[in-house]
């Protein structure tokens, strides 16, 4: 609830939050991120890669998402801030992604077998800092 938490004395934790990878189904051209099931998802791209579309979103919120290229090389056609969507309270709108790096969007990598690590950060409604964390993973 946003509330601190005051811990005294100082206290080690020893174990770390372990979740799945959230697996992505992409539908035609889109792909919907749900953040509310967990903070890294994955998504074999199997056409043209048009629109992310985040969904329940909780301002201060981490993820990281990876796109594969299982078996032929797709594209992201719209690879600008218009790509992404995020919801917000009155509804779907462009999502504002500041890229690092001068705010290009990437262009995802086009190889067969490859997959790209993206993570983002939303930091007000419908704001995200965008972050390539590697491409061409093999």
């Amino acid at each position: 609830d946003g509330s601190a938490i005051t811990i005294s004395p100082p206290t080690t934790f020893s174990k770390s939050i372990i979740q799945p990878s959230g697996a992505i189904t992409q539908s035609s051209s889109a792909i919907t991120v749900d953040w509310s099931a967990g903070n890294f998802f994955t998504a074999n791209l199997t056409a043209t890669l048009d629109t992310v579309q985040f969904q329940n979103v909780t301002v201060g919120q981490r993820i990281l998402l990876r796109l594969n290229q299982p078996v032929a090389a797709q594209t992201w056609t719209n690879n600008d801030s218009d790509a992404f969507r995020g919801s917000t309270a009155t509804g779907t709108s462009n999502a504002d992604v500041r890229w690092a790096g001068g705010g290009t969007p990437p262009t995802i990598t086009a190889g067969t077998n490859t997959g790209d690590l993206f993570g983002f950060i939303c930091i007000a409604e419908a704001v995200y800092d965008g972050f390539v964390v590697g491409q061409d993973i093999k």
